[in-house]
């Protein structure tokens, strides 16, 4: 006869995640100094309902620290609004898609931070009939070799915009979907378009057409 039972706390949906990995190389000819560099990974948390990575820092043996930094879907309280990219990602949300919107890529040295690389994501709604699917619209990129200062992808749902850096410029820009959500039309922000056609049954293209736009002077 049981007359008392303990509470426990039941974890489920649950893995094991990498917090730190510290590698050492010994490269000297008394293989008593070590090179090493140490990378820490930090992940979403029950805030923004998920639990992919969202920092990765390396710090080396000098003490300079690389950083790439990522957010997603749920990362953003989105409105259904009339902006078109802040309601895709509210639908997303809604549909439980946790999609990549930003990353950057930063260096400090001496105390002193910038960002070398980004790439971004827009989102808008397509409609074939009376399905409509929330899918990328455009993708940029920004490319700083020497680095520069930087300005992380944000929204506003109550004036209903977004505000991104003003260093990105379009690589690409999805113009149409077909109705299972494969991209139709693409094109590179610079005049060459591609239109595939796509076998629903294989989901493999079975036709492609490549074009470049011409303008006259």
């Amino acid at each position: 006869l049981v007359k008392s039972y303990n509470k426990y706390t039941v974890n489920y949906n649950t893995s094991e995640l990498t917090a730190t990995v510290i590698s050492k190389v010994f490269d000297s000819s008394t293989l008593s100094v070590a090179q090493s560099d140490t990378t820490t990974y930090t992940y979403g948390t029950g805030s923004n309902n998920h639990k992919l990575v969202t920092q990765v820092q390396k710090t080396n043996s000098d003490r300079n620290i690389f950083t790439t930094k990522i957010s997603y879907i749920k990362d953003y309280t989105p409105t259904n609004g009339t902006n078109a990219n802040i309601k895709a990602m509210y639908n997303l949300q809604q549909l439980n898609i946790n999609a990549p919107v930003e990353s950057y890529q930063q260096v400090t040295h001496s105390g002193s931070t910038v960002t070398t690389g980004a790439s971004l994501t827009l989102f808008s709604g397509f409609t074939t009939g009376s399905v409509t699917h929330y899918l990328p619209i455009q993708q940029l990129k920004m490319v700083q070799p020497d680095g520069a200062s930087f300005t992380p992808f944000s929204i506003n749902t109550s004036a209903q915009t977004t505000t991104h850096d003003s260093k990105y410029f379009p690589v690409a820009n999805f113009d149409s979907y077909d109705n299972t959500g494969f991209p139709v039309t693409v094109d590179d922000a610079n005049r060459h378009v591609q239109t595939t056609f796509f076998d629903r049954t294989s989901s493999r293209a079975t036709a492609k057409y490549r074009s470049e736009e011409h303008t006259s002077e």
